[in-house]
């Protein structure tokens, strides 16, 4: 089974100085950052990108460069990794139709050059229940459409079927009226808010239906404990953003091992808040000098970087952390103080960053482990990222393995690469 790491933009800034926090000087992010896929050369860490309609901008400097230079040339992408195109169903869902014409997608996909071009969709979702079937046939018209279409200008790029449903049978009904029209590479869409048990049922049923010959695609998803029955499936690829976001967006679990996961510890940048004036900041003391929060800022970094370099002790970065985190606001998802703080001596303690050897932690460290701006938790996400690749590269030795033992053939695609066969996803 292939992996697609969706595209949001996710780069970073190699020569960033961590110490001063300082970008490099005259960057043009465009132009100067990076993707994992450059940061981990020449080790793979997905086997290629997918990119949505709707989060293309219609204006501006990215759409511009896209447009002059192409996809691969844009992501700087190897021609081993591959490129597919979606409409970004989510990004139009309350819409009673979808945002895009099926002719002006296949020139997009033609003319940007994508390897997987998907049809224009348009999800079932139960808070419109008299739309479910308008939803469910012009899914399914315009699959057959954008085939018929696909095959009169003889595009370069593969045409995949989008199949929408709202059960198994549906999902399995849609799938078997698009192999029969000639597809032979279906994406399953709109599972991405369905439970993994139902899921489960869907993607046996779909492929019972249609054979392990059509090539399925799953679209968001690659869930713990989830992945390996994709992969027994016969699933060709998947997609899913989880591994790069959990490195900011999950409130414990931001830095994933092959067996395990460990929480970032924040130190977050010292501003002022609004309203209070320029020297003062929310705190739960009431308020606290800019000046003096600063002050804790950077003992606390100075403590985290003394303790990576085998300089300071545990218990001291752990008190100088304690110290800053206490006049800090809480923000967004997080844990209670005491749960948290008991986290982060388990990530101190457990130093699993000098266990990873990835690119990521072996030049930046326990700045990896630090939640703190863009660029130190992007390349935690890259780490992460790799880390997910690594365990679904196990899953498809292993089930080759297995199949080569009863006499089968292995799945196609699969790299000769040795990886975890357990993932940890949130």
């Amino acid at each position: 089974m292939k992996y697609f790491l969706p595209d949001w933009d996710d780069r970073v800034d190699p020569g960033y100085d961590f110490i001063t926090d300082r970008p490099t000087y005259e960057r043009d992010t465009y132009r100067d950052d990076i993707y994992a896929h450059q940061v981990f050369d020449p080790e793979p860490c997905y086997d290629g990108i997918l990119v949505s309609r709707s989060a293309m901008a219609k204006t501006g400097l990215k759409r511009e460069l896209v447009e002059r230079r192409g996809f691969r040339t844009f992501f700087r992408l190897p021609q081993h990794m591959e490129i597919m195109g979606d409409c970004g169903a989510f990004g139009y869902i309350d819409e009673p139709t979808p945002a895009y014409e099926t002719a002006e997608v296949l020139d997009y996909y033609a003319r940007l050059g994508v390897d997987y071009g998907i049809s224009v969709d348009h999800i079932i979702v139960p808070a419109y229940p008299s739309q479910r079937l308008a939803r469910y046939e012009l899914t399914i018209e315009n699959a057959i459409d954008f085939l018929r279409l696909h095959r009169r200008q003889g595009a370069a790029f593969t045409p995949v079927g989008a199949v929408q449903g709202w059960d198994a049978a549906s999902y399995a009904e849609s799938a078997a009226r698009l192999v029969h029209e000639g597809y032979t590479m279906l994406a399953i869409g709109g599972l991405v808010r369905t439970n993994t048990k139902s899921i489960r049922e869907i993607l046996s049923t779909v492929v019972a239906t249609v054979g392990r010959r059509v090539r399925l695609h799953v679209l968001g998803i690659a869930r713990e404990g989830l992945v390996g029955d994709l992969v027994n499936l016969g699933i060709f690829s998947c997609d899913s953003a989880s591994p790069m976001r959990t490195a900011w967006a999950s409130a414990n679990r931001n830095y994933l091992m092959p067996r395990g996961s460990y929480t970032a510890i924040r130190v977050p940048f010292s501003e002022p808040v609004k309203g209070l004036g320029a020297d003062n900041v929310v705190s739960r003391g009431g308020t606290a000098s800019l000046a003096e929060l600063g002050r804790y800022e950077r003992t606390a970094l100075e403590a985290l970087r003394s303790f990576g370099a085998r300089e300071g002790g545990l218990q001291e970065a752990l008190d100088a952390v304690a110290a800053y985190d206490e006049h800090l606001t809480r923000k967004g998802n997080d844990l209670p103080r005491e749960r948290r703080l008991q986290s982060y001596r388990q990530t101190l303690q457990d130093r699993p960053w000098e266990r990873c050897g990835c690119a990521v932690c072996v030049s930046i460290g326990i700045d990896v482990v630090v939640f703190r701006g863009s660029n130190r938790n992007r390349r935690r996400g890259f780490h992460n990222t790799l880390t997910f690749y690594r365990g679904l590269l196990g899953e498809r030795r292993m089930t080759r393995q297995a199949l080569t033992s009863l006499g089968g053939e292995g799945l196609r695609g699969s790299h000769e690469q040795d990886g975890s066969s357990t993932i940890a996803l949130p």
